[in-house]
């Protein structure tokens, strides 16, 4: 809404109509503007879902401008997304056409191998593929792309302790494909400083006359901070523009309550506030899985999750495939520590409580 000053109220602008099936899925949100008080629909946007619950298709379409576009999503038998299609809305034809195609190929650990990108010309043709390469704890080390020109481009990562562990440094190398040459030259560095919950980055560009990596002025280094939860609080950025920044508030289930950025260069603030409608089944929960606390995480293999007053359920670790590594139930108890005897990795944590048969799940890293 607009405040109109002669008028001395708020006069409705635009609006969002949105609905939902009975798991809480989307099924779609339509957008608009008012004419006076009729409601002129503008955008559709619409979700379909499989019987568990992934989204088979999601379409958006303009009435305006009568343009669309449609996503069809393809799953593995673990549930993990590995195509995309993507269709736009061939008016002329009142038809929805192919457009581009994107593929990822996982490995025993259902992480990336290979993703693969096409686009339709009477047929499916290949245009970039990237590759990518993981040590023993699934951190990537290296991934190269190239793409249809026969040019290709690789990131290598390297860190003096493990960034995604709260480590303290990152680097990530790229190099390029020289034709000429036949090999591989410097291009660019980015370096991470800080750890999983504030950090910041700043990139460099390789000068071959110099023979070392040199700030790049026009890029600026940008920073983030979140919480415990990882909800992002604050994203800040220095340069030649000034300071430019945004922070985040949210209440004690997750849901934002406060928006604002400000940019001392163009000199404008503008502050957002979010209000929400106090149903009993979402603002105030009966079970209390959000606030649910793992420590140490990473660990060597000894676990401690605590629960801000008495729970009962069950607990649950498994691996990348799906195996079943440690199970446990819980009787009333606000704190529960146990061993994981399994080598280092990544597992999945799972909590169920009992009387709501609510969920929890949390990435688990043993070092």
């Amino acid at each position: 809404s607009i405040y109109d000053s002669n008028l001395k109220q708020f006069i409705k602008k635009i609006g969002t109509q949105a609905h939902y099936d009975s798991y809480g899925n989307l099924i779609y949100n339509n957008t608009g503007f008012f004419n006076g008080n009729d409601f002129i629909l503008e955008s559709i946007n619409a979700h379909r879902y499989n019987s568990d619950g992934k989204e088979m298709m999601y379409f958006t379409f303009d009435t305006i401008t009568k343009k669309g576009e449609k996503y069809l999503y393809t799953y593995n038998s673990n549930g993990i997304l590995i195509a995309d299609t993507q269709l736009f809305w061939y008016a002329a034809k009142s038809i929805w056409a192919n457009e581009s195609y994107e593929q990822w190929i996982k490995n025993k650990f259902q992480k990336d191998s290979i993703y693969l990108k096409k686009s339709w010309n009477g047929t499916w043709v290949d245009v970039g593929r990237y590759q990518y390469f993981y040590d023993s704890l699934f951190r990537l080390t290296k991934d190269i792309y190239s793409d249809s020109n026969n040019s290709s481009t690789q990131w290598i990562y390297e860190s003096r302790d493990s960034f995604i562990l709260g480590g303290i440094e990152w680097y990530k190398y790229q190099d390029r494909w020289d034709k000429s040459k036949v090999n591989w030259t410097p291009y660019q560095l980015i370096t991470y400083d800080g750890n999983k919950d504030s950090f910041c980055y700043l990139a460099s560009d390789w000068n071959a006359s110099s023979g070392k990596y040199e700030e790049i002025i026009d890029l600026e280094p940008e920073c983030y901070q979140y919480d415990t939860v990882q909800h992002l609080l604050h994203h800040w950025t220095y340069g030649f523009s000034g300071l430019e920044e945004e922070n985040w508030n949210y209440n004690n289930i997750g849901r934002i309550t406060h928006y604002d950025e400000y940019n001392f260069y163009w000199y404008y603030q503008n502050i957002w506030y979010y209000y929400y409608q106090k149903y009993a089944s979402i603002e105030e929960p009966t079970n209390v899985l959000g606030q649910l606390h793992l420590f140490p995480n990473p660990s060597s293999g000894n676990y401690t999750l605590s629960f801000p007053e008495n729970f009962s359920g069950e607990l649950i670790v498994y691996d990348l495939t799906g195996a079943i590594k440690f199970q446990q139930n819980i009787s009333g108890q606000n704190k529960i520590s146990f061993d994981l005897n399994e080598p280092a990795g990544m597992y999945f944590l799972r909590v169920v409580e009992k009387n709501t048969n609510s969920v929890y799940t949390e990435k688990l890293i043993k070092y």
